[in-house]
């Protein structure tokens, strides 16, 4: 894993939109962890906040969307999302027996990464 400064981090990922310094930080400190590759799919993502769940959108330009919720961006709920995107889980709703499966299948995901599971489906 090449060692990145928040600096490149803040340049291949685009964050100059961000205008939250707490949230900033978060995505930052989750790059930093994250493999090359993941890294390198990672700047295809947009993160914003929005309320209600955290659910992924579809953007211009091929780029795949993060709306996280409600002022909650830990670095472990941030992984997971990114985990849910690089593991092409889908932006339909999923049956509940899929969903669990997609929640157990991102947080095993993260955990590899080094980030503890987000919620109970672990």
């Amino acid at each position: 894993m090449i060692k990145r400064t928040e600096e490149q981090i803040h340049y291949d990922l685009d964050l100059w939109y961000i205008a939250d310094m707490e949230f900033k930080e978060s995505i930052i400190e989750v790059a930093k962890r994250l493999p090359d590759d993941v890294y390198d799919f990672t700047q295809k993502i947009y993160f914003t906040k929005g309320e209600g769940q955290a659910i992924q959108v579809e953007y211009l330009k091929g780029r795949k969307g993060i709306v996280i919720i409600d002022n909650v961006f830990s670095p472990q709920e941030i992984a997971h999302e990114i985990a849910h995107l690089f593991l092409g889980h889908g932006l339909d709703a999923p049956k509940k027996e899929e969903a669990e499966e997609q929640e157990k299948e991102a947080n095993k995901l993260i955990m590899k990464w080094g980030f503890k599971p987000t919620n109970e489906h672990f």
